[in-house]
């Protein structure tokens, strides 16, 4: 039975130390699974593999504001000079809440958002 509970302790440990091996990130923090943070700046770094890198022609700006017209307008001035230094065509949206964008970044959907300061910390590591 000794034997049987060190073999299967033993066959675990090798199982974990295969998964570790196999996952080239040596620091995540509180990073979700997809990033790494080897630099241990708080910041996922860019993916080492380049096809992992993405360049959307349009570049889609998202907030939830309590006025979304308004904030709208506000930031047109930044949503014009952000097309301009990046030469691409930027869309504002605005969404509802902080989760729904937060959840459309994850998707892809979203490339660029504007969070408070309540939600930044999750938000980043997501």
């Amino acid at each position: 039975m000794k034997i049987l509970r060190v073999s299967a302790a033993s066959a675990l440990l090798a199982i974990s130390m295969l998964s570790y091996a196999d996952d080239a990130c040596r620091h995540r923090g509180e990073l979700d699974a997809p990033y790494c943070d080897a630099d241990n700046d708080l910041v996922a770094d860019a993916p080492k593999n380049t096809t992992a890198l993405k360049n959307p022609d349009t570049l889609i700006f998202s907030g939830t504001p309590e006025d979304s017209t308004l904030y709208q307008t506000l930031l047109q001035p930044f949503v014009q000079y952000l097309a301009q230094c990046t030469n691409k065509k930027v869309n504002f949206i605005s969404v509802k809440s902080n989760a729904e964008e937060i959840e459309l970044m994850r998707e892809g959907k979203i490339h660029i958002g504007s969070f408070s300061t309540g939600p930044t910390g999750y938000a980043v590591n997501v």
